[in-house]
């Protein structure tokens, strides 16, 4: 059937496969309750593919724990609200709770206090490291001639901008004089 999910019926964000989420970012998104119109409760982390805990959603009459179509919360939002029953089926998520952009689900845990720029902050650092992991792939896919390429190109901008400079700067600057190598191969340099 594939992966499928549904939107809280507090704050609107899917119940996330713990596999996609971010750590300290939305990694909270995946700890679901599943209220059923019989008044039963299931709580669970949301696997994608209609369970959480001991509730099994079979998809075709309602589920194997209370039928119906589910109402589902975050735990977070779910407490943070009072601790609701069952309303109303949830709304089916779009992004299937895995199928998403960084940013789209983007929010902290609404239990607990956070400083100000903490999302900001872990957001950078997420993105961060996928930037150096996609660097870390290229940089292993590169070829010698590519890195010797750039080295030299480097190297040659150092040189003109050592050339307006006297011996003292230089050294200040590269902490060699540079121009003593401006003729250089890689070999010799590398």
């Amino acid at each position: 059937m594939g992966f499928f999910s549904w939107n809280c019926k507090s704050c609107g964000h899917p119940a996330l496969v713990s596999n996609a989420t971010d750590k300290g970012i939305n990694d909270w998104m995946t700890d679901v309750v599943v209220l059923s119109k019989d008044g039963s409760r299931n709580f669970g982390e949301y696997d994608g593919y209609g369970r959480a805990g001991h509730w099994d959603y079979n998809g075709d009459d309602g589920d194997d724990c209370g039928g119906g179509e589910p109402c589902l919360y975050h735990r977070a939002c779910w407490e943070v609200a009072g601790k609701p029953a069952y309303s109303s089926p949830s709304t089916n998520a779009d992004d299937q709770g895995w199928f998403f952009d960084d940013g789209a689900h983007d929010l902290l845990d609404p239990r607990k206090e956070h400083a100000p720029g903490t999302l900001e902050t872990l957001v950078a650092e997420r993105d961060g490291r996928k930037r150096g992991y996609t660097f870390q792939k290229a940089d292993e896919e590169a070829d010698l001639g590519t890195y010797k390429a750039i080295r030299m190109t480097i190297h040659g901008q150092r040189v003109e901008q050592a050339r307006g400079m006297t011996l003292p700067e230089r050294k200040a600057e590269f902490g060699y004089d540079i121009l003593e190598y401006a003729d250089a191969k890689y070999e010799d340099l590398y």
